[in-house]
């Protein structure tokens, strides 16, 4: 696939998540899991959208794809609900359970460090270094999660 098409595949699964992520929360026909599947699946795609905006020295196509990630990261610990009712429960699901004030500690570094980023994309003139020292930030806190909980 041509990079065209892979950045207007990544801004249009970008742009389906804002919009249902806009939704209020009752509207969500989705489990928890379903929610957190689709919400990992898109940060990750607009991380990958912001690296290329920041590499091609094009700050104003960050914002929207840092929103999305702020404003999944900012719902990330209720869609772990203590009570699980999924039918299927995975060895991370279960370590997260176990140790939730760890995941807790790790979701919050995770949403802290996605909205500094939507927050600084949206700003008057946004310093790309500033904000790749920000998208830095925010790999790092999803790596903490994923060494604890994913073993990798």
């Amino acid at each position: 696939m041509n990079k065209h098409i892979c950045a207007t595949f990544r801004v249009l699964s970008i742009s389906t998540f804002v919009a249902a992520s806009s939704l209020p929360a009752a509207s969500f026909a989705a489990s928890p899991k379903a929610e957190r599947i689709a919400g990992y699946k898109a940060s990750k795609l607009a991380v990958a959208a912001i690296k290329d905006a920041l590499q091609r020295g094009d700050v104003s196509e960050v914002a929207e794809p840092a929103e999305a990630i702020a404003t999944f990261a900012s719902r990330l610990k209720s869609l772990y609900p203590r009570e699980v009712g999924d039918a299927f429960v995975s060895p991370s699901m279960e370590a997260i359970l176990k140790n939730f004030p760890d995941f807790a500690q790790k979701a919050d570094a995770f949403a802290a460090s996605s909205r500094d980023l939507a927050d600084r994309a949206v700003a008057g003139s946004p310093n790309p270094v500033q904000m790749r020292d920000a998208l830095s930030n925010v790999q790092a806190s999803c790596l903490a999660c994923h060494r604890s909980y994913l073993g990798r």
